[in-house]
């Protein structure tokens, strides 16, 4: 849908300005050092993803030859560790931006507290998460909706 304003349909003129705008931003020499840093910064991270792919699709692979019940199993079992890896690399980059930024800073006590916080937080998330994992398992189980002959 486009609205009118005599004879011009400005929206996608909007989009064609936007686009114009978008495109020499990017040929500007600051972003591309922006989102040099970025990458650089972030292709660790991206690495890891990768590498947890190929893992699980090598698990669902070998689950497959020993039977199609355990397959299904590890397809459900995966949705849930697939929670457990957004919040730890949702608590890794919280992380690595505050201790970088106390790093560079030159306050080694607030780094020490920032890290020691860190790592209460990431052992709280880990013990909160694993309570709940086998107070509500069943529940769980049964929202999954999983067959009964896969549990």
């Amino acid at each position: 849908m486009t609205i009118a304003a005599g004879n011009e349909h400005w929206p996608s003129r909007c989009r064609r300005k936007v686009l114009v705008q978008v495109v020499s931003l990017f040929k500007e020499q600051n972003i591309r050092v922006y989102l040099s840093r970025s990458w650089s910064l972030s292709w660790p991270l991206t690495l890891i993803m990768v590498f947890e792919f190929f893992i699980g699709l090598t698990d669902v692979y070998i689950a497959g030859k020993v039977s199609k019940e355990i397959q299904a199993t590890y397809g459900f079992v995966i949705q849930l560790y697939f929670i457990f890896i957004v919040i730890a690399n949702a608590l890794t980059v919280g992380t690595v931006s505050i201790v970088s930024r106390l790093y560079t800073s030159g306050d080694r006590n607030e780094l020490t507290r920032a890290i020691f916080s860190s790592l209460l937080v990431a052992l709280g998330t880990g013990m909160v998460l694993a309570v709940a994992g086998i107070l509500f398992s069943p529940q769980i189980i049964r929202i999954l909706n999983i067959p009964e002959e896969l549990k």
